[in-house]
């Protein structure tokens, strides 16, 4: 943007984010493996719904996060419609950490679990309930990026020699391959406020997170 003397102005960002709990209140089926159809017995940890809201001079993004397999095509739905954001979609950027322990929310994916409507809508008045609470509530930050290392990851898919009716044929399965691909990098976009605390982290690292101890 320019001021009055045609000069370059820099405006500061406005960020808000918070947490919702979108533990669901009754023992369902989990997602992500398909012949896993008995309701969970018991919590291990309480599922989150993760948001920050970054408004600038002219348009915003809402970037969801959410303890999920996926998130899926109709709790987008619900939330473009209760947020008033059907004409202004991109401005939703929806995730999941593809957790295999919490209830499926894609009905289109049945072999990886069937998805109960009323959680689904659970799940999106939560996730719009917070929206709306913190989305006024923006303060000035400071976004920069940052990238580190891990080393701690294994490639999944192993390669071996499986005896068929035509002879020795590789075949590509599960198995611990460590001379496997891997992605080791660590990204970290910050924002800070005015005195560099931090207000809000999102962060990525390729991984397959289906298991929990």
């Amino acid at each position: 943007m320019t001021n009055a003397d045609g000069n370059l102005t820099t405006q500061p960002l406005l960020i808000s984010a918070g947490t919702a709990d979108i533990t669901p209140h009754r023992p369902l089926a989990l997602g992500g493996f398909a012949k896993r159809t008995a309701l969970f017995r018991g919590l291990a940890g309480r599922l989150e719904a993760n948001v920050i809201v970054i408004r600038g001079p002219t348009s915003r993004a809402v970037i969801v996060t959410t303890d999920l397999l996926y998130p899926g095509e109709t709790l987008r739905a619900l939330l473009l419609t209760n947020l008033g954001l059907r004409d202004k979609s991109g401005e939703l950027f929806l995730s999941a950490s593809h957790t295999h322990f919490a209830p499926m929310t894609v009905a289109s994916m049945p072999r990886l679990g069937v998805a109960d409507p009323e959680y689904v809508r659970y799940v999106s008045n939560q996730i719009t309930g917070l929206i709306k609470s913190i989305e006024l509530e923006g303060a000035p930050c400071v976004c920069t990026y940052h990238e580190g290392h891990a080393d701690h990851s294994m490639n999944r898919r192993l390669v071996r020699l499986r005896l068929t009716t035509s002879g020795l044929v590789k075949s590509c399965g599960f198995g611990p391959n460590p001379k496997g691909v891997r992605d080791e990098s660590v990204r970290v976009i910050k924002f800070s406020n005015p005195s560099e605390a931090p207000v809000a982290l999102i962060w990525n690292y390729a991984c397959h997170p289906s298991a929990f101890s």
